[in-house]
């Protein structure tokens, strides 16, 4: 069995769906404005990150309930754990910088200033360094996180960067620009840029096939799903979604993406073979979601 955990930007809840039955199984209250979304590796616990609410919420996966609530810098947008679900990296945009929490103990480690605009973090497969893009520096920084210090300089990417993710294998970094209408792919070995692919009006959210091959950009202006070759960097094709598409993620058989629709506050739920959306589905509030939101249950 497999959830979706959606956030409800303004209706301060998350849907819970469950992703064969495509049934909303739960809602769950959350402080003001929840976003980023991280899922325990063992599936056991989701994170949520309340934008006015300054702090993230844990729920518990067996029952549904929050089991704790973590203060953190003003305004945490994107969220993601480490491989062995040790710690959770926060993106706090008015904070400036990025939030570390130890999640056996629900408590702030420490944190890491990365500049006014921080939209969303990503880790490596192999844990040892995470990703933060800057919005109004147009910029990537790698945080050490054996250290928890910024490794080397700020590398320079498209226009706005709202997003961004890694491969399964490690190898690449995807960057979504939002006024670019780009994303910047990296070499993960030296953060050398090893493409800048055209995509939609207004990216905004990412999700990666598990081998690699498929990259999906929401476009919020298109109401598209851009799909991009993971092996080429080329650009094969647009799918037809919701209105103002938002948070995006593969659903656990890589065989559907599940597209969260601010504008119309639905779900579309894409056929990856055959590249077809069904509109529509599961009705929710207006979500402007980051990170990886479908898990084990």
């Amino acid at each position: 069995m497999a959830y979706a955990f959606v956030s409800n930007f303004n209706l301060n809840t998350v849907s819970v769906i469950d992703t064969l039955t495509l049934v909303n199984v739960a809602t769950i209250a959350t402080p003001r404005n929840p976003q980023g979304i991280a899922i325990h590796p063992n599936g056991q616990r989701v994170y949520v990150g309340n934008y006015r609410g300054n702090c993230i919420s844990v729920i518990n996966v067996q029952d549904f309930n929050v089991i704790a609530t973590i203060a953190v810098p003003e305004n945490p947008v994107g969220l993601a754990i480490t491989p062995n679900g040790s710690h959770v990296y926060v993106a706090t945009q008015t904070g400036g910088g990025v939030t570390v929490i130890d999640t056996a103990l629900n408590v702030v480690l420490t944190s890491i200033p990365t500049g006014y605009n921080t939209m969303d973090v990503a880790l490596h497969p192999d844990g040892t360094r995470a990703f933060v893009c800057n919005y109004d520096k147009s910029t990537v920084h790698v945080i050490a996180t054996v250290t928890n210090t910024l490794s080397g300089d700020a590398v320079a990417v498209g226009a706005r960067p709202v997003s961004l993710a890694v491969n399964h294998a490690g190898t690449k970094l995807y960057v979504v620009n939002q006024n670019s209408g780009s994303i910047s792919v990296f070499k993960t070995s030296d953060m050398s840029l090893d493409a800048t692919v055209r995509v939609g009006a207004a990216p905004f959210g990412i999700a990666i096939s598990s081998d690699g091959s498929r990259v999906y950009v929401t476009n919020r202006t298109d109401g598209t799903v851009s799909v991009i070759d993971g092996v080429t960097n080329a650009h094969i094709g647009s799918i037809r979604v919701g209105g103002t598409p938002t948070g995006i993620d593969i659903d656990t058989d890589g065989k559907r993406l599940f597209v969260a629709n601010w504008a119309s506050g639905q779900m579309s739920l894409v056929d990856t073979d055959q590249a077809i959306a069904t509109n529509g589905l599961a009705n929710m509030g207006a979500s402007y979601m980051l990170g990886r939101f479908i898990g084990p249950g």
